[in-house]
């Protein structure tokens, strides 16, 4: 093998009523692939199966992976860490927030209420919404149009962060629009 990746999974280690739980499953899944367990023909597996399958498939592609950089800030009620693929963290930012509801739906309006307000400061009446893409993933749009800002959200109890890169040249687009 030249390059790979691997994970393994103990089925017997798992904790297959807490991995049914959305609280928990949500963490490894995107919408995409719950989609794909209803409608891709997984019937025969059990869903708590399927969730070890696709956060071992994660882990292996996550090791298959060239070399990737981080910071980290670690206080003492939290850590926040943001990867990337280049060393160069110059056109990155990031935010941490304390909500007051640590509820799924509540942390998922708060970040990205938390990331458009953060880049509505940066371009003002670019008018910038979060969505997601046909694969699931999280997204920038402009109307309807997918901006070329990467964005990564997340949370955990009472706090929500956000990361994001962009080109500089994608950036200048968006005043110029603004």
């Amino acid at each position: 093998m030249t390059r790979g990746g691997n994970d393994i999974v103990s089925l017997q280690a798992i904790n297959r009523t807490r991995t049914r739980q959305p609280r928990f499953y949500s963490k490894i899944l995107a919408d995409s692939e719950l989609t794909l367990y209803k409608e891709g023909g997984f019937a025969a597996i059990p869903f708590e199966i399927f969730v070890w399958l696709c956060w071992s498939i994660k882990e292996s592609a996550f090791k298959y992976l060239h070399t990737l950089f981080s910071r980290s800030l670690v206080y003492h009620e939290l850590i926040h860490s943001v990867v990337l693929d280049q060393e160069n963290f110059e056109n990155t930012r990031w935010g941490i927030k304390l909500i007051d509801q640590p509820d799924p739906e509540n942390q998922s309006m708060e970040v990205r209420k938390f990331l458009v307000d953060r880049l509505e400061s940066l371009f003002p009446a670019s008018k910038l919404r979060i969505g997601k893409n046909a694969q699931g993933f999280i997204v920038v749009l402009q109307g309807e149009e997918e901006v070329g800002i990467s964005v990564s959200l997340s949370h955990h109890d009472r706090m929500v962060a956000y990361a994001f890169s962009g080109s500089s040249t994608r950036r200048s687009s968006l005043i110029d629009n603004a």
